[in-house]
């Protein structure tokens, strides 16, 4: 989620920013309350499905792009990751001091247990991107050795077989056959990571067509209605089944590839829009901290956009994409709070300081 280059694509900073929205969006309609509390076999339901389908896409293209961006790299520079632990540590002391001193949503209730996850996430598998991302961080040496040293026939071979193995046959039987936890795995990261790798050694001049993305959008929309329908006709009961529309799903991964295909072509030509974009894309990292705080995800997002459900579909995915809005931008002028914070306490020279210890060690 963290990486950039010093000569920057603007159409990556876009899609990396669309793909936070994404991100947020998957949240609001998930924990938000939305998808499980509207009715099956209805419009609105149909309607806010396609919206998942859609934006199942944004944590694949999160590893794909950094696939793409890191493949060519010759280190790693590890202040990033002591500056991912430090931006995160900091929402959570933030976050929960806040909750906890004004015992929002009755929170001291819940006991020193629920003071210590809030504080300190990773004991619990929260923010299981971040911990996927910091494993995948110190492979990435070794997993650019392997990409380059296998020939492209050797690369693409190895790439066709996990992708059968890790999304064609889980989706099809619909069991986590191969313990990928649908995606929420560190193996899972690194698959999407030489994707991005692959693409940008063999594929990057590929010419997409814009059209191409509708395909396996569509495919994963109707597939998993099909499979609603076989339910229903030999169960004869609902089924509210993640079948095609996961991280995993083949064209989940088949559409996240068009996309980033599609974008990374994109070439912004005023200098004040490719300012703006790379502002608002460098922050998609802190927002995704912010909005994915445990005490913000289990008490304020919570069921939080259910109301949204009482009007038809068109103001659903309107209120949605409103929400989205709302949220990253609060979450960009919270963080502005927070660089000037790691500023004035001089964090960020400390931060620069033990990240280049860390490079002298590993590299």
């Amino acid at each position: 989620m963290i990486n950039i280059e010093k000569k920057r694509n603007s159409g990556i900073d876009l899609l990396r920013t669309l793909s936070m929205f994404g991100i947020i969006g998957l949240h609001i309609i998930n924990q938000g309350g939305i998808i499980s509390n509207l009715q099956m076999n209805t419009t609105k339901y149909y309607v806010v499905l396609f919206m998942l389908v859609v934006l199942y896409a944004s944590v694949n293209i999160f590893g794909i792009m950094t696939g793409y961006l890191s493949v060519n790299k010759k280190d790693n520079k590890n202040m990033r990751i002591i500056e991912l632990l430090a931006v995160t540590l900091f929402w959570s002391f933030a976050i929960t001091g806040v909750f906890y001193m004004f015992n929002l949503y009755n929170i001291r209730s819940h006991g020193i247990k629920e003071l210590i996850c809030c504080l300190f996430p990773f004991i619990i598998g929260r923010y299981w991107y971040i911990t996927c991302y910091i494993l995948l961080f110190f492979m990435i040496p070794y997993i650019n050795v392997l990409i380059k040293k296998l020939s492209q026939k050797q690369i693409k071979t190895m790439l066709i077989v996990l992708f059968i193995l890790q999304t064609i046959i889980p989706n099809i039987i619909h069991s986590d056959i191969f313990a990928l936890n649908n995606g929420y795995s560190p193996f899972w990261l690194i698959f999407c990571y030489m994707l991005g790798g692959y693409i940008r050694l063999y594929k990057d001049e590929k010419k997409i067509h814009k059209w191409h993305i509708v395909i396996p959008l569509l495919l994963a929309y109707l597939s998993n209605i099909a499979v609603k329908i076989v339910i229903w006709k030999l169960l004869k009961k609902e089924s509210d089944t993640t079948w095609f529309i996961n991280y995993i799903s083949p064209f989940i991964v088949w559409f996240a590839i068009e996309v980033f295909m599609l974008f990374k072509k994109i070439k912004i030509n005023s200098n004040r829009i490719v300012v703006c974009v790379k502002y608002i894309s460098i922050s998609s990292f802190s927002v995704y901290v912010i909005h994915s705080n445990k005490a913000i995800f289990d008490y304020v997002i919570k069921d939080l956009f259910v109301f949204f459900n009482n009007y038809n579909g068109v103001i659903i995915v309107g209120g949605i994409l409103l929400s989205i809005v709302c949220v990253y931008i609060s979450c960009m002028i919270l963080d502005q709070i927070r660089i000037t914070m790691f500023k004035i306490f001089k964090i960020d020279k400390l931060i620069d300081f033990y990240g280049s210890k860390l490079d002298k060690l590993l590299n």
